[in-house]
C-alpha cells in the first residue's frame, strides 16, 4: 500500500512479537509459491532479515488468492 496504509517489514519491532505473517502470496500453475506484488520478493527478504535481530522470531507466509474464481 501507499500513503497512510503503508507498512513494511522494516517497521516491525522483531522483539515485540513471536510470529509475523506476511500476506498475501499465491500458488502458480507449477505449484510453487508466487508473489502477487512487484516488490514481494524484496519484502520477503526484509521480513526474514528480522531473524538476524531476533533468531527466535518465526516468519510465515499466508497463501491464498485475491479472486474467488475457481480453476477449471
Amino acid at each position: 500500500r501507499s500513503g497512510n496504509g503503508k507498512f513494511v517489514p522494516d517497521q516491525v519491532n522483531p522483539h515485540l512479537c513471536t510470529h509475523v505473517v506476511y500476506t498475501l502470496v499465491t500458488v502458480n500453475k507449477a505449484n510453487q509459491i508466487a508473489p502477487l506484488e512487484w516488490n514481494d520478493e524484496a519484502q520477503f527478504k526484509s521480513l526474514n532479515d528480522l531473524k538476524n535481530i531476533n533468531p527466535n522470531l518465526t516468519t510465515l507466509l499466508s497463501v491464498g488468492s485475491r479472486s474467488h474464481e475457481t480453476s477449471p
